[in-house]
């Protein structure tokens, strides 16, 4: 569910030139780019809401996802994707052509 979001935030850590870290963890990503791009806070409470459904699912098989939360993390996915294509568009230079 968050692995298209995962790739681009790892993605632009790497274009900025650091290692990029074995998690899950959107906010953790999102928070190394900051540093360097303070524009990112723009897309944290997004990364904090996809984060709460792909982390925990992956170790707590109790928890169930409605078709409303799947569609609101469909939906900050969506902005996540499209803030970093405006934001790092080297990240996307491949699927132009």
């Amino acid at each position: 569910m968050s692995a298209g979001s995962n790739k681009n935030l790892k993605g632009t850590v790497a274009i900025l030139g650091e290692e990029p870290p074995y998690t899950h963890d959107l906010e953790k990503l999102c928070s190394i780019i900051e540093k360097y791009r303070p524009s990112f806070v723009a897309i944290f409470t997004s990364c904090t809401i996809i984060t709460q459904f792909s982390v925990q699912p992956r170790y707590d098989r109790g928890l169930s996802i409605s078709d409303d939360d799947m569609s609101l993390v469909l939906a900050h996915t969506k902005i996540i994707r499209d803030f970093i294509q405006k934001e790092v568009p080297e990240l996307f230079k491949d699927e132009e052509t």
